[in-house]
């Protein structure tokens, strides 16, 4: 019988750190994408100085979060981001508008399919 309950226990364990990584994850995914958006503003107005200081600060801050979120996501999705995210001060900078609209896209996409792959739909799980 104590077997039973230490089976049950550890289940609802995982069941409520797996919701909580959910749960993170989704609030980093709304986060970066009003970030994302609004940096994507700034460079559809033309303004490359603010676009590069706003670069500059999503840059440090996708460093910081990434910490927290190489713990629950597969690196490999997360290092593709990083790449992208650090070419956006250079390009807003150097006002590579096109460019910087599309990295911006692609990280938007990127982290709709982390987020996508991390839901436990019965694609995901099977």
């Amino acid at each position: 019988m104590k077997r039973m309950w230490l089976s049950v226990g550890l289940i609802a364990a995982v069941v409520l750190i797996r919701a909580g990584a959910l749960l993170m994850l989704t609030n980093i995914k709304n986060d970066f994408d009003s970030r994302f958006d609004s940096l994507y503003l700034l460079v559809e107005r033309g303004d490359n100085a603010a676009a590069a200081s706003a670069a500059k600060e999503l840059t440090e801050y996708w460093m910081y979060k990434h910490h927290i979120l190489c713990r629950i996501v597969r690196h490999t999705q997360l290092d593709q981001i990083t790449l992208a995210v650090a070419r956006f001060e250079p390009l807003a900078i150097y006002g590579e508008n096109g460019e910087l609209a599309a990295e911006i896209t692609r990280c938007k996409l990127l982290l709709e399919d982390i987020w996508d792959s991390e839901m436990p739909t019965f694609t995901n799980i099977f």
